[in-house]
């Protein structure tokens, strides 16, 4: 009897039990979907070999990009950029950043390069080629704002236009190739994020008494029925 009633916490609240057991499964289904690729819940029931093939595939992509990036910058990107430095021209620390940019794109290249190309024995082959195509592109946008940029009125335009196509072109890549997964699930982040932004917005439109009326307005403006009797009511008086 005293063990019974021992285990049993008087001021347990049943409700506020319940809540934590939900938080809790809730907390953990959301930190599964952030941390699973998508592609890999497709892979549930195919054969090991369909999988070995439709990751394969997705290697020979990411190669192929990684190679058109390093061919880019050894057939001039590079070399316009390193120019630019030495003549003195422009800004310098607009040189600088463009330099290390340069540097980190060429590495994660490369390592996307030997990840595809030794993918069985290499570790997290799809992370470090993904990451590698991913650069590879965002350097070639970045070579593209640098050529253009004494075409802006401003050169800050050409900052600002880099970093909103960087931005755009990253969420597209993170759902489109989803790899690395890093850019994933911060991808995941931000569309949940607008989601629930989009959400709260029409939530509080359709419960403000503006938004109501203003609906009732577009339906009679929109509707000229709805304007034929007080036409006939000024016509009669």
């Amino acid at each position: 009897m005293a063990g019974a009633g021992a285990g049993a916490s008087p001021g347990a609240d049943p409700a506020a039990s319940g809540w934590k057991v939900w938080f809790r499964a809730k907390a953990q289904s959301s930190f599964d979907a952030l941390t699973t690729i998508d592609y890999e819940r497709e892979e549930v029931g195919k054969t090991a070999r369909q999988i070995r093939d439709m990751r394969r595939a997705k290697l020979r992509g990411y190669f192929a990009i990684c190679m058109l990036g390093l061919g880019t910058m050894h057939w001039g990107g590079a070399q316009k950029v390193l120019d630019h430095m030495n003549k003195g021209e422009g800004n310098k620390e607009l040189v600088n950043i463009c330099v290390r940019f340069l540097t980190f794109s060429f590495n994660c290249s490369l390592l996307g390069l030997t990840a595809g190309t030794f993918h069985t024995t290499a570790p997290w082959a799809l992370f470090f080629a993904g990451l590698g195509a991913w650069q590879s592109f965002l350097f070639l946008l970045a070579l593209f704002h640098l050529e253009t940029r004494k075409y802006h009125l401003e050169e800050s335009h050409a900052n600002y236009s880099f970093y909103m196509s960087a931005l755009l072109f990253s969420l597209h890549w993170s759902y489109a190739a989803q790899d690395p997964l890093i850019l994933h699930a911060v991808g995941k982040i931000i569309i949940s994020s607008m989601h629930l932004l989009l959400y709260l917005i029409s939530w509080i439109w359709s419960k403000c008494a503006f938004g109501s009326l203003f609906h009732k307005v577009l339906s009679c403006s929109g509707n000229p029925r709805n304007m034929l009797p007080r036409i006939n009511r000024r016509r009669d008086s």
